[in-house]
C-alpha cells in the first residue's frame, strides 16, 4: 500500500506544482506558432500553455514515487518503470502538441513531485496501510470512478479506446485480488 501511495501522492504534486507554472509562463506551443499545415497534429489543436508537459510531469511523478518506495535492493529491477514516462514524453513531441524544452521541464518536476511523494508515503502510519482503512476506502472507491471514466470517456485522442480498455480489465484484475484480500481480513 505504501507503493501506491507513494504513487498517488506524487501525482497530485504535479497539480500543486505543474498548473501554477503553465499559468505563470504561459508559453506557446507548436500549433501557436507554426503553420499547422507544415506539420501533423493528432488530436485538439492547443496554442498557449505548454511548458512543462503535463503528461510528462504527471507520468514521470507516479513512476518516481514507486520507484524510490521499493526497497533498494529490488530497485533495479524496476529500472524499467521509466519506458513508460519517456515514451510519454516522445509521444507528446510527436503529436505536436509540445516542444522538446516542455517535456524535459515536465520530466524535472515529476521527478521532484515522485521525490515529494515518496517522501510523504514513508511517512504515513502503518495503521492507515490496511485494506479496510479509510485511506484505504478512498482510493478503491476513486479506483471506481477512474473505471467508470475509463469505459464511458475517450482521453484524449480515438487512438486511447484500446489502452483505455487494457487499462481497464488491469483495474478489473486489481479488484478481484482486492475482494479476494478483503475476504482474508
Amino acid at each position: 500500500p505504501r507503493i501506491l501511495y507513494a504513487g498517488l501522492i506524487s501525482g497530485l504534486f504535479t497539480s500543486i506544482l505543474a498548473k501554477p507554472v503553465k499559468l505563470i509562463l504561459n508559453t506557446q506551443r507548436p500549433a501557436g506558432l507554426l503553420d499547422p499545415s507544415t506539420f501533423h497534429i493528432i488530436g485538439e489543436h492547443l496554442h498557449q500553455a505548454a511548458m512543462p508537459s503535463g503528461h510528462t510531469t504527471t507520468a514521470f511523478a507516479i513512476a518516481t514515487g514507486i520507484y524510490l518506495s521499493i526497497g533498494h535492493s529490488k530497485r533495479i529491477k524496476f529500472s524499467w518503470i521509466f519506458i513508460l514516462p519517456i515514451l510519454t514524453g516522445i509521444s507528446r513531441i510527436a503529436v505536436g502538441a509540445h516542444w522538446p524544452e516542455d517535456v524535459l521541464v515536465g520530466m524535472s518536476l515529476g521527478i521532484l513531485s515522485g521525490i515529494l511523494g515518496a517522501k510523504l508515503a514513508r511517512l504515513i502510519n502503518i495503521k492507515y496501510l490496511t485494506i479496510r482503512s479509510w485511506p484505504s476506502i478512498i482510493v478503491i472507491f476513486g479506483s471506481f470512478v477512474c473505471g467508470y471514466i475509463l469505459l464511458n470517456t475517450t482521453l484524449d485522442f480515438e487512438l486511447n479506446i484500446t489502452l483505455q480498455y487494457i487499462l481497464l480489465a488491469n483495474l478489473g484484475l486489481a479488484w478481484v485480488m482486492l475482494i479476494k484480500q478483503f475476504r482474508k481480513t
